[in-house]
C-alpha cells in the first residue's frame, strides 16, 4: 500500500512534474523552425510600425479602474446582506451603512482629487 496518504500526493506531484515536462519537450518537437526577418518585426500583418511601443499611459486610468472595481466589489457584498436582511435586524443595518457611507467617503475623495475626469 504504497499509494496511501502522502504516497498520492507525492504521485501527483511527480506525476504533474512529468506532464508538464513532456508537453514542453513535444512542443519544442514539433514546432516549426522557419525564422525570417518579417517574423522579428513589431507587426505580422505587413505594416511598418510608427513610433515606440512603449508610451506611457496617465495614472487615471488605472485609478478609474481601481474605483471601479471598489464599486463592483460593494454590490458583490450587499447582494448577500440584502437576501437575509430581515433575519439580521438593526445591527447589519447599521453596518451596511457604516460600509456605505465608507464607499460614499472614497468616492467624495476620487471626485475631489479629479480621479473621474478623462481630460
Amino acid at each position: 500500500m504504497f499509494l496511501s496518504g502522502y504516497g498520492i500526493f507525492l504521485a501527483f506531484v511527480v506525476f504533474s512534474i512529468l506532464f508538464a515536462v513532456a508537453a514542453l519537450a513535444v512542443s519544442f518537437i514539433v514546432r516549426p523552425r522557419a525564422s525570417y526577418d518579417n517574423k522579428n518585426t513589431t507587426y505580422e500583418c505587413g505594416m511598418e510600425p510608427i513610433g515606440d511601443a512603449q508610451i506611457n499611459f496617465s495614472i487615471k486610468y488605472y485609478m478609474f479602474a481601481l474605483l471601479f472595481i471598489i464599486f463592483e466589489i460593494e454590490a458583490l457584498f450587499l447582494f448577500p446582506w440584502a437576501v437575509i436582511f430581515k433575519r439580521l435586524g438593526l445591527f447589519a443595518l447599521i453596518e451596511a451603512f457604516i460600509f456605505v457611507v465608507i464607499l460614499i467617503l472614497g468616492l467624495v475623495y476620487a471626485w475631489k482629487k479629479d480621479f473621474l475626469e478623462w481630460k
